[in-house]
């Protein structure tokens, strides 16, 4: 939603040469990502203690060597994460955060009416003034980009005229391939162990009664 607000959280500059779905992943692993592991750690403690004081059941369970393991709190784990990592800018007020109001040259200057379109553009200082953090989504082409270089030479324009009033922040694009390519191969390594109480027993494998060998080949089945 776009509404007027007298402060920003971020002011994002970014290169229209780059791929959307590039800047949008970028985006949600700034906004979200950290919230999202919070809520993996939290939901994951959350449901192994409520299993280990009797108040829900032990599901998803693996014995191995004597040792009962339950499987559940992985799941839930990744669920919530997913779900923060997705839906966190919705979820905020439900714990009492304001939404983060942020800048986006698309949304926020009139494209189409080149009236409102200049009076934006002459309205940049100000944006960026009111902006906490000044946000660069960064690509190879960023600097070969007058409009960026503009976005940038403003940014310090403002600080020179008023010090200390935003920070800068460089967030590589490729980094949101690199990092969700990672946390893939995570998810599929966990859940793998976390679904074998399920598929086990179709392949021969008593989830009840694991031995060294059969813990050790589902590990290498994962990696």
């Amino acid at each position: 939603t776009t509404a007027v607000v007298p402060k920003l959280d971020d002011f994002y500059s970014h290169s229209w040469a780059t791929e959307r779905f590039d800047k949008w992943a970028t985006l949600l692993l700034y906004m979200n990502a950290p919230a999202a592991a919070v809520a993996l750690v939290a939901t994951a403690v959350l449901w192994s203690a409520l299993e280990n004081i009797g108040i829900i059941p032990t599901l998803l369970l693996l014995v191995q060597n004597g040792q009962p393991t339950s499987c559940m709190p992985i799941l839930v784990g990744y669920f919530s994460a997913i779900l923060t990592l997705f839906q966190w800018q919705r979820m905020r007020q439900l714990v009492g955060l304001p939404p983060r109001m942020c800048f986006l040259d698309k949304i926020c200057i009139d494209q189409v009416d080149e009236v409102r379109k200049s009076a934006g553009i002459a309205s940049l200082g100000a944006f960026l003034g009111s902006s906490t953090n000044f946000v660069v989504l960064f690509s190879p082409e960023y600097f070969t980009r007058l409009w960026c270089c503009y976005e940038v030479a403003c940014f310090y324009q403002v600080q020179n005229l008023n010090p200390g009033s935003s920070t800068i922040r460089f967030v590589p694009v490729g980094f949101a391939r690199v990092i969700g390519a990672y946390s893939l191969t995570l998810a599929v390594y966990g859940l793998s162990h976390a679904f074998l109480p399920l598929y086990g027993p179709l392949i021969g494998i008593d989830p009840l009664d694991l031995s060294d060998a059969q813990y050790d080949a589902v590990c290498a089945f994962a990696n």
